[in-house]
């Protein structure tokens, strides 16, 4: 990378006028065809409508400056490089075509102008004036880059911030037109963002800047008697971090649609195949989120009906009132009925403070405050109780977002004969040549195949926990699998086939690794055999799903019992014994009709007789793989 050169920032403004009127010509030039952008000038305009309701936000294109290639030696506005604007540009009109009006959907877009001028910024700092003279040799250093640094180190940040301080530290004029100050009394309070911008030519916000840039250049003011706010000397990142494998997949997978453009500013070849993979090799691992404890949930679930059919309207009416309002004019004189307090009630300063709301809800949940921070645990049980409340959860999904009022009309609409012929066109463009690389069907048969890839190795690695409990003898088991198990243990010990390949992968025999190791072995070895970790009700079924006897209805101790792929735990077994309380309370509640009585009761003295069977064999099972330890 070749450092540009700093000008001051009155300079770079100079630079801007001088090529106002060709910045003007292109941005002439350019086209957005989707009604939810608008180019008016050189301002992008985001469009969105909810309810109705029209809004919209400004993006101006001449306010972005990139790094000076192509004999500029110094930051350029984006718009001095057409082609490449039309590139960005494409890539939101992409998305937006994709996508339809939501709350969210500005948002989303405005990051996906963001992502793709990052993109554009490392090929333009690399000297790649147009995107096709990136080389697979170019994408591999771009990959260690963004691995060790994330976006920053990608773009070269501190070495071009290093470089800015080096040119202006002891320019007390050019320090100040890059900071801002409150207006009273001038303290400074943090950078001029778009100023950073110009003068460094990058896409990369004020709070990407780390913050041993803050302490030097509030330290270099305070040396020069102008007064600086406490707070600036503790805003910005720390050192340089690895990003997420989460946010490498979102960006790889947007920065492959650059492949994709129909105009001659593009990749030539598709830069992240397999995106999600690549991502997991070069990002911080994925983590899990915690669980809400039962308790937790059963005092949300017991609340619920307060919010969704009492507050919630209330809540919705309020808004949508006060969003009425703001399309009317009051008087000079204002009307109460105009005034926020008419609808919501007088709020204090502090009850609009989101902090004193964070405050409020930790006071109003007390102990159990620290076990629901954040909103990722509540999205979480949702997707359990959603997933396991409901049968045919699939088809249930997409009568959501279809808007259908019942799965029945799903059901009809998906199994419709007419459909087939539609289905049938889908597999063929599915079914695309080797070459066609870097075709949209191609990605989209490739994605799937990674989410299923996710799906089935969190049942490995659940098998895998399992497999280690038993092991170990943490936890007791009942059901036939646990003795399963254990022969699937001894053939592995005895096979000679077997014991090679571990040799050949561990450099031991099975018997020699330790337990974990065994269990993840093992677990592999059931998953290619067609188990699968299926969490049900009263137990976990491990038969393969593709077999004729399997079933997908939850599993019913009695038709259950003795199945061999049942997995009975401490959990499921002290849900049989809430069903058993539930089944005498229907025998002895004389409302009930006498067949009902009759039925409740039977179905009682077989559940005892379940109960029982399973408490025998847990401690039968509590150390059934002693012997193997052992040894």
């Amino acid at each position: 990378m070749k450092l540009a050169d700093i000008l001051p920032l009155s300079h770079i403004e100079q630079v801007g006028d001088s090529y106002a009127d060709l910045i003007k010509e292109n941005a002439s030039k350019l086209e957005v065809n989707d009604q939810k952008l608008k180019l008016k000038g050189t301002k992008l305009h985001f469009f969105n409508e909810i309810e109705e309701n029209i809004t919209s936000k400004i993006t101006d294109l001449s306010d972005i400056w990139m790094p000076g290639t192509a004999g500029y030696e110094h930051p350029v506005p984006l718009l001095l490089y057409p082609h490449h604007t039309q590139t960005i540009l494409s890539s939101v009109e992409k998305y937006a075509s994709n996508v339809t009006y939501s709350p969210s959907f500005i948002t989303q877009a405005k990051s996906r102008l963001s992502n793709t001028l990052t993109f554009v910024e490392w090929a333009l700092l690399n000297e790649h004036y147009k995107l096709n003279s990136i080389s697979a040799k170019d994408i591999e250093r771009f990959c260690s880059d963004i691995s060790a640094g994330g976006i920053a180190g990608l773009l070269y940040l501190p070495q071009r911030l290093d470089h800015l301080w080096d040119t202006i530290y002891n320019q007390p004029s050019q320090i100040n037109e890059l900071v801002n100050s409150d207006g009273y009394g001038g303290v400074v309070t943090g950078f001029r963002e778009l100023a950073i911008k110009k003068v460094l030519g990058t896409s990369c916000t004020a709070s990407m800047i780390p913050n041993r840039y803050y302490r030097l250049f509030g330290d270099a003011l305070v040396d020069y008697g102008i007064s600086v706010d406490e707070k600036f000397f503790t805003r910005g990142t720390g050192d340089l971090r690895q990003p997420s494998a989460k946010t490498l997949n979102t960006l790889f997978c947007e920065w492959n649609d650059l492949s994709r453009m129909e105009h001659d500013d593009n990749l030539s070849f598709l830069p992240f195949k397999d995106p999600y993979k690549k991502s997991s090799q070069l990002g911080r691992p994925r983590s899990r989120t915690k669980n809400l404890n039962v308790e937790h949930v059963v005092s949300l679930l017991g609340e619920a009906h307060l919010w969704v059919f009492e507050a919630s309207p209330l809540i919705i009416k309020a808004v949508r009132e006060q969003a009425k309002l703001r399309y009317k004019r009051p008087t000079r004189n204002k009307n109460e009925r105009y005034s926020r307090e008419h609808i919501t009630g007088k709020l204090s300063k502090g009850h609009l403070s989101s902090s004193k709301t964070l405050n409020k809800l930790e006071k109003a949940l007390g102990e159990n405050s620290s076990a629901v921070k954040g909103t990722h645990v509540f999205r979480r049980i949702y997707a359990l109780i959603y997933y396991y409340q409901y049968e045919h959860s699939e088809l249930l999904a997409l009568t959501h977002q279809l808007g259908h009022v019942d799965p029945e009309h799903t059901f009809v609409y998906v199994t419709d004969p007419e459909a087939r012929v539609v289905h049938e066109k889908l597999q063929h463009q599915l079914k695309t040549t080797k070459s066609d690389e870097v075709s949209s069907a191609t990605l989209l048969r490739e994605e799937n195949k990674a989410l299923n890839k996710i799906i089935q190795e969190v049942g490995i690695e659940k098998s895998a926990q399992d497999i280690l409990s038993l092991l170990m003898g943490s936890e007791k088991m009942a059901g036939r699998y646990p003795s399963y198990l254990k022969r699937v243990f001894k053939v592995l010990r005895n096979s000679v086939k077997f014991n090679e390949k571990m040799m050949d992968e561990y450099q031991k025999n099975f018997s020699d690794l330790n337990l974990k190791d065994q269990s993840e072995v093992v677990a592999n070895v059931l998953h290619e055999k067609g188990h699968r970790n299926k969490p049900k009700p009263h137990a976990s079924c491990h038969r393969d799903p593709e077999t004729k006897e399997s079933h997908k209805d939850p599993c019913d101790p009695i038709h259950c019992r003795g199945c061999a792929y049942q997995e009975v735990k401490q959990t499921h077994l002290d849900i049989m014994k809430i069903d058993l309380i539930d089944l005498h309370n229907i025998e002895t509640d004389r409302r009930n009709s006498p067949l009902e009585r009759i039925r409740a009761a039977e179905r009682a003295r077989n559940l005892e007789k379940v109960i029982d069977q399973h408490k025998r064999e847990m401690e039968r099972t509590a150390d059934i793989f002693s012997h193997m330890r052992e040894s």
